[in-house]
């Protein structure tokens, strides 16, 4: 299940380039490219999706710096663009497009792979 919709994470349009900027040095091309921390993710597309596309996607947080996606959760579209964040908590089938991106201004985010046996433990904590 996600846990919102859209979450502004109270970040400036300079955030968001920084964050772009950094992205870019880490993803050269198009891809999924794993950063040293581990379960962290940089990802680029550089032009908009033709099709959606259907997948499985796994517990996460994705903070979105640059371009636009959206997602379908059942018969819910939810729209991402820079600045947003998109928490995934489970396992859940989604339907995805990517909106907006060009070379100039590819899609950008930070992907953090999160574990949910590490979440409960940490919740039974508090």
């Amino acid at each position: 299940m996600m846990a919102a919709s859209s979450i502004s994470t109270g970040t400036t349009k300079s955030d968001a380039t920084t964050l772009a900027r950094l992205i870019s040095a880490h993803a050269p091309y198009d891809g999924s490219f794993d950063l040293r921390a581990a379960n962290v993710h940089a990802l680029k597309v550089s032009r908009p999706s033709t099709r959606a596309t259907h997948a499985i996607q796994n517990p996460s947080v994705c903070i979105v710096a640059q371009g636009a996606k959206s997602v379908m959760i059942g018969d819910d579209v939810y729209s991402y663009e820079a600045g947003q964040v998109a928490v995934y908590s489970v396992d859940i089938p989604v339907t995805a497009q990517i909106t907006r991106a060009t070379l100039a201004e590819p899609y950008l985010t930070l992907k953090i792979d999160l574990d949910p046996r590490k979440i409960t433990d940490l919740a039974k904590r508090t």
